[in-house]
């Protein structure tokens, strides 16, 4: 290693010029060069707002679908019979004269009678030209 000649060899092979293929050209110098810098720009920035595009549709459809699933499963799926029996009840309930409290004279009535009675109290305290009429029309 002490050897000169052996040393400039290992230096001569160490700078050796660059082939001409492998070169860099400046794009302000070499419009070709320029031409292609640009090309492949613009083709990088279409294939990454491609992707893009894309992504945003995937996430949606994931997104849209998962949300259709729990509707689904929450609002039109089948009940179950523990939502049925309690349905069941509570219809009974709103649809029938039963004692509440019968030691206090309490009682409860249908819904739809409760509600005509309302109407007929808020009618005699009010006066009947307030009432909206039963068309829906104004």
């Amino acid at each position: 290693m002490n050897d000169p000649a052996r040393a400039n060899l290992e230096l001569g092979d160490i700078e050796q010029p660059r082939s001409k293929s492998t070169k860099f050209r400046d794009p302000v110098s070499d419009p070709t060069a320029a031409a292609r810098s640009s090309v492949g720009i613009k083709r990088t920035t279409a294939l990454t707002l491609l992707a893009l595009v894309v992504s945003a549709f995937a996430v949606n459809e994931l997104v849209d679908g998962t949300l259709r699933k729990e509707i689904h499963d929450k609002q039109l799926a089948l009940p179950n019979s523990l939502l049925e029996s309690v349905r069941s009840k509570d219809s009974n309930r709103l649809s029938q004269y039963r004692w509440v409290r019968k030691n206090e004279g309490v009682v409860s009535i249908p819904i739809g009678r409760a509600k005509r009675l309302v109407i007929k109290d808020y009618a005699e305290t009010q006066g009947s030209a307030s009432l909206p009429s039963s068309s829906g029309a104004p």
